[in-house]
C-alpha cells in the first residue's frame, strides 16, 4: 500500500463517518480517468496538481504522490522507481472492486512483469495522466541498444510503459489506435485497453505561477472560443508530411503525397489564390512571402521558420496554431526574430524597456520575466504549436540575455543536444554581490530534506533514501569584433573572472572555464585552448572571486596572418553537485585594455536570448500559449517527433479531440513530449456520417454535427451553414466558387445536433461535397472566427429493389421482371467466369440503358462452353437510383457508378 493510498482511504472513511451524523453536501460530479502525477519532493509539483484538480473538477483521489528527485533528468534506475510507484498507484486505486493486484516474480518485480501491464491494461480507468512542474522530464536508458540511444522522454515511455511490459529498451511504434481511426469514421478519445496506451501531458513553466497560468488560459480558450492564424507548412524538409491518411487502408484520404498538404488551407476557409500562390515563388522574393490578411500562412517546407526576414512569414501575428517544419534550433533563429510574434500587426512596441511607461508594461506585462510588452508580443489565446525536429522542446529554460548553453566545440551552437543532469540557470532579483541580480543554479521549490525510493521498494511506508539530487551548471558567452592579430612577440592574454557563492554543495567540485578563439572565416570552428579551473568550491561560501588567464600561441593558430574575430567562454563545474551555486559579476578582458568584453556581467539584462531547445518555455511561459510539442532528444528517432501528422492533429483538434489525443495521434518516434493540457478541447466542428458508403439515399436528408467553438453561450456566439458543390474536392470548390447553399443553418454550441434537413430533389446523380461551416462571435470584442469541416458523398434518390426477375431462352435470352411505375430502368451484365475471377464487377457491361420496358432480349451470341452470363437489372428515377437494401450489399458497386450511366 503506498503512502499517499493509505492516506486516502483514511479520509475517505472518515467522511464516511459523518454521513450517518450529518447530510454531505452535494457535489458536482468528478472526473475519475485523469491521473495527475505530483512529486512529494517538490513544493511546486504538489501545488500544481492540487491547482490542476480544482481547476479541472479531477477526483482528488486520482493525485498520485511519488517520491522522485526534483531534477530534469533521470537515471534509468530513477525511473523504474517512478514508473513502479504509478503502477502501485493504478492497482490500488483505479482497478474495478474484487480485481487482485498482480504482484510480479518476473520481469522486473515486483511490479512490472507482462502479467501486471496485462491486467492494468485491461482494468485501469485511467485514460490520461498529467505530469506537474517538478516530475523529471527525461530518462537516460541504461544499456539501450537503439538507435541515438541518449536519453529520452520520461513522458512518452510512461505513456507506454505503464500498459505494456517491455524487457528491453524497444521501438515504441504501435498502431491500435491510428487503425482504428481509419478515414477518420473511427475517431475517438484514447482507450487504455483498446489502445495500449494512455495520453500524457504536462503542466510546467518557468515558475510555479507560469504553470497555473497555463491551465487558466487552457479554460478560458475553451469557454470563450479560439481565433488567428494557421501557420503550417506544406511538407517537411528531412521526412516530415503533411497530409490525412487512412493508417487501416494505406490511402490517402484527401489528395496524394503532392496534394494532400492542402486540407490545412480547408480547415479554415483559406480559399483566396494569393494565399496559395506564393508557395510557387522564391521564399527571397517579395511574391514569395505569405500575405499579412491571409488565415492560412504556409512554408512550402523547406523554408526558415516564421519569424525571420528570410522566411515566407516574416510577420507572424495573431498565432493560433504552429505547424513546424523545420529544425530551428533556436525558437525563431534570434531574439529579434522572436518578437516578431505578436498579437496584430498594428504593434510595434514589443519590450517593457521601449514602452512609454516601462514600470506599467512590467506590471501588465504576463511574460513570466515581465519584461515582454505582452499587449503586443505574443500569440493568440488557445494557442498550440510544434516542431518536430531536433530538440524544440529538449530544455525547459531561458538562459538570460547574451548567454546560453552548449556542450560541444561549435562556436556558433545555441545549445540543444542530449545533456545529462544539466543544470538550469535562475536569475534572481533579491540577491547579488553589488546588486540585487545574480545567477543561480539550485531547487528553489525543493523540500528542505527529499527522500526517495528505491527500485524494487514496496512502497509500504515513506521513503527513506536521500535522493540523488545533482546538476552540472554550464553556460557560454561568445564574443566577436574586428579583426586582431596575434602578436607573436607579445601574445595576448585574456583574464576571465567572476565571483561565486555556495550553499551546501556536495561533492566537491571544481568551477572551471574553457576558452576558444575563432580565427576570421572560421565560422563555427574555433581553436580550443582547453580548460582552466578557477576555484575548488568549498560546501558553503560568501561571495568570492576567481580568475583564470589565457595567452594566445602563435603555434596553435593556422592562419598565415594570425587574424583571430571572437572568443568563447565555457563555464561549468568538473561535477554534478547537490546544492546552490550562485554567479555574479563575470568578466572577459584582455590585459592592457580597459574595455570589457562580455555583456550583461551582472545578470541584470533580462532574458533576451534564444537559444535551442527552449521553444516550449518561450512559447508557454512567455508568449502566453496553452501548448507546445515537440521532440526532445535523439532516442531513437533520430531528433524528428511528430513528423508524419501534423495536419491530422491540427484536423482531429478541431473535429473534437482533445489537445494530448491529437497530439498523441499516430506517434511513432519515443523521444518526443506534449507541454501542455491534454484535456484542452475548444472546438469540435464536425459533420458526421450518413452511413458507411457515403451515400444520400433520402430526397430530405437529415445532417447532424458539431458545431462548437467556445462552451459557454454567455461568452459566444455560434452560427453554421452548410453549403455544397459538385465533385469530392473543397479545393476545386473553392477554385471554382462553385459553392451553393443547401439552405441548412441555424444556432450552434453543440454536439452532435441536427443541423436540418438537405433538400436534394432535382440534384443529379453524382459526387458532391458537403461544407459545414462553424463560425463563432466572442461577445466582449466581437472577434469572429470560422472554422470548416468536409464530407464527400455520393447523391442519388432510393427506389424499390427490381423483383420477378426471370431469365428465360437461348437465343435470344429473354429477361424480364415486374414493372415499377413511372421508372426507367438498366440492364448490366457479363461473364460469370469473370465474376468469379475478380471478386466483383469491374468486368461488367451494360446491356442497356434508360428503358421503360420491363423486357430485355440479349441477342449477343453463346457464352464459351464451361461459362455463363449473369444479369443484373436496377431501376432508376431518370437520373439516377439507389436498391433500397443493405449498405454493405455487393451489388451497390453497379448502383456507384457501374458501366450504365
Amino acid at each position: 500500500m503506498i503512502r499517499s493510498v493509505s492516506g486516502r482511504n483514511l479520509a475517505r472513511g472518515l467522511a464516511l463517518l459523518g454521513v450517518l451524523v450529518a447530510a454531505a453536501p452535494v457535489r458536482a460530479q468528478l472526473r475519475d480517468d485523469v491521473l495527475i502525477v505530483v512529486n512529494d519532493n517538490s513544493v511546486d509539483s504538489l501545488q500544481v496538481g492540487q491547482y490542476y484538480a480544482d481547476r479541472r473538477g479531477i477526483d482528488p483521489a486520482n493525485i498520485c504522490h511519488v517520491s522522485v528527485p526534483d531534477n530534469f533528468f533521470l537515471e534509468w534506475d530513477e525511473f523504474r522507481s517512478l514508473r513502479d510507484q504509478i503502477i502501485a498507484f493504478l492497482q490500488e486505486n483505479t482497478f474495478p472492486p474484487g480485481v487482485t493486484p498482480v504482484t510480479c516474480t518476473d520481469g522486473d518485480p515486483p511490479w512490472y512483469c507482462q502479467a501486471s501491464m496485462d491486467q492494468v491494461r485491461q482494468n485501469t480507468r485511467i485514460r490520461y495522466i498529467v505530469m506537474t512542474r517538478g516530475v523529471p522530464t527525461r530518462t537516460l536508458v541504461t544499456g539501450s541498444l537503439l538507435p541515438y540511444a541518449s536519453s529520452t522522454s520520461v513522458d512518452n515511455y510512461l505513456k507506454y510503459w505503464l500498459v505494456r511490459y517491455f524487457p528491453q529498451d524497444t521501438i515504441l511504434n504501435f498502431p491500435e489506435r491510428r487503425r482504428a481511426f481509419a478515414d477518420g469514421r473511427g475517431m475517438r478519445t484514447v482507450d487504455t485497453a483498446a489502445d495500449g496506451e494512455l495520453i500524457v501531458g504536462r503542466i510546467d513553466g518557468l515558475t510555479l505561477e507560469s504553470a497555473q497560468a497555463l491551465v487558466d488560459r487552457a479554460i478560458d480558450a475553451e469557454q470563450k472560443g479560439i481565433y488567428g492564424k494557421l501557420y503550417g507548412s506544406k511538407y517537411g524538409s528531412t521526412g516530415g508530411v503533411a497530409r490525412w491518411y487512412d493508417y487501416q487502408s494505406f490511402r490517402y484520404v484527401y489528395g496524394d503525397v503532392n496534394t494532400s498538404w492542402r486540407y490545412q488551407l480547408g480547415l479554415v476557409g483559406e480559399d483566396r489564390s494569393e494565399c496559395i500562390d506564393f508557395l510557387d515563388q522564391p521564399a527571397s522574393s517579395a511574391s514569395g512571402k505569405a500575405p499579412a490578411h491571409c488565415r492560412a500562412r504556409l512554408t512550402s517546407g523547406n523554408d526558415p521558420p516564421p519569424g525571420r526576414a528570410s522566411s515566407r512569414e516574416p510577420d507572424p501575428f495573431d498565432g493560433l496554431f504552429y505547424l513546424g517544419s523545420l529544425d530551428g534550433q533556436a525558437t525563431t533563429g534570434s531574439f529579434a526574430d522572436f518578437q516578431n510574434w505578436r498579437r496584430d500587426e498594428t504593434c510595434t512596441v514589443t519590450l517593457c524597456r521601449n514602452a512609454a511607461d516601462p514600470a506599467a508594461c512590467r506590471a501588465a506585462s504576463t511574460d513570466v520575466f515581465r519584461e515582454i510588452a505582452t499587449d503586443c508580443m505574443g500569440v493568440a489565446d488557445g494557442f498550440w504549436g510544434y516542431n518536430f525536429q531536433s530538440f524544440p522542446v529538449s530544455y525547459f529554460t531561458v538562459w538570460p540575455t547574451a548567454w546560453y548553453e552548449n556542450g560541444g566545440t561549435s562556436f556558433t551552437g545555441l545549445g540543444g543536444g542530449s545533456t545529462h543532469l544539466l543544470g538550469f540557470p535562475d536569475v534572481r532579483d533579491d540577491l547579488g554581490r553589488t546588486d540585487s541580480h545574480s545567477l543561480w543554479y539550485r531547487k528553489a521549490d525543493e523540500i528542505a530534506d527529499p527522500r526517495c525510493y528505491l527500485p524494487g521498494d514496496d512502497f509500504s511506508g515513506p521513503p527513506t533514501e536521500s535522493c540523488r539530487d545533482r546538476r552540472r551548471p554550464r553556460i557560454n558567452q561568445r564574443v566577436t569584433f574586428t579583426p586582431r592579430t596575434v602578436d607573436t612577440a607579445n601574445p595576448q592574454v585574456y583574464r576571465f573572472g567572476i565571483w561565486y557563492r555556495t550553499e551546501s554543495i556536495s561533492p566537491t567540485c571544481s568551477l572551471r572555464a574553457r576558452l576558444w578563439v575563432r580565427e576570421v572565416d572560421g565560422g563555427s570552428t574555433a581553436i580550443d585552448y582547453g580548460y582552466k579551473t578557477i576555484a575548488t568550491l568549498p560546501a558553503t561560501v560568501d561571495w568570492t572571486y576567481g580568475e583564470v588567464s589565457y595567452q594566445l600561441d602563435p603555434a596553435l593558430h593556422t592562419r598565415a596572418d594570425l587574424q583571430y574575430d571572437g572568443l568563447r567562454i565555457l563555464l561549468d563545474t568538473s561535477c554534478a553537485f547537490s546544492g546552490a551555486l550562485g554567479l555574479d559579476d563575470a568578466s572577459l578582458k584582455e590585459d592592457g585594455d580597459p574595455a570589457e568584453l562580455f555583456v550583461n556581467t551582472s545578470f541584470d539584462a533580462g532574458h533576451e536570448q534564444v537559444s535551442g531547445g527552449d521553444h516550449a518555455a518561450n512559447f508557454l511561459s512567455r508568449l502566453n500559449g496553452v501548448g507546445f510539442f515537440g521532440s526532445l532528444s535523439h532516442h531513437e528517432s533520430g531528433g524528428h517527433s511528430f513528423d508524419q501528422h501534423p495536419q491530422e492533429t491540427l484536423l482531429y483538434f478541431l473535429r473534437g479531440l482533445p489537445y494530448g489525443d491529437a497530439a498523441w495521434w499516430a506517434e511513432n518516434h519515443n523521444s518526443g513530449i506534449v507541454y501542455g493540457d491534454p484535456l484542452y478541447s475548444p472546438v469540435a466542428v464536425h459533420l458526421a456520417y450518413l452511413n458507411d458508403a457515403d451515400r444520400v439515399l433520402d430526397p430530405l436528408a437529415p445532417l447532424r454535427g458539431d458545431t462548437v467553438n467556445g462552451h459557454d453561450p454567455a461568452l459566444v456566439d455560434t452560427t453554421y451553414t452548410v453549403d455544397y458543390c459538385p465533385g469530392t474536392d473543397f479545393y476545386q470548390c473553392d477554385r471554382d466558387a462553385s459553392w451553393m447553399t443547401t439552405g441548412v443553418s441555424g444556432t450552434g454550441g453543440q454536439r452532435d445536433q441536427l443541423l436540418g434537413l438537405w433538400d436534394t430533389t432535382g440534384l443529379s446523380f453524382g459526387d458532391y461535397t458537403l461544407r459545414l461551416a462553424v463560425t463563432s462571435t466572442r461577445l466582449a470584442d466581437g472577434r469572429t472566427q470560422s472554422f470548416y469541416d468536409y464530407y464527400p458523398v455520393t447523391v442519388g434518390f432510393a427506389v424499390p429493389e427490381v423483383t420477378g426477375l426471370i431469365v428465360e431462352g437461348k437465343s435470344p435470352t429473354r429477361i424480364a421482371w415486374d414493372t415499377l411505375g413511372s421508372v426507367l430502368y438498366d440492364v448490366a451484365g457479363g461473364n460469370l467466369s469473370d465474376l468469379l475471377a475478380t471478386g466483383g464487377f469491374s468486368a461488367a457491361t451494360c446491356l442497356i440503358d434508360d428503358t421503360f420496358q420491363t423486357e430485355y432480349f440479349d441477342l449477343r451470341p453463346a457464352p464459351p462452353p464451361g461459362d455463363a452470363y449473369w444479369y443484373l437489372v436496377r431501376g432508376n428515377t431518370g437520373s439516377w437510383g439507389n436498391a433500397e437494401g443493405p449498405i454493405d450489399d455487393p451489388r451497390n458497386a453497379l448502383d456507384l457508378g457501374g458501366p450504365c450511366s
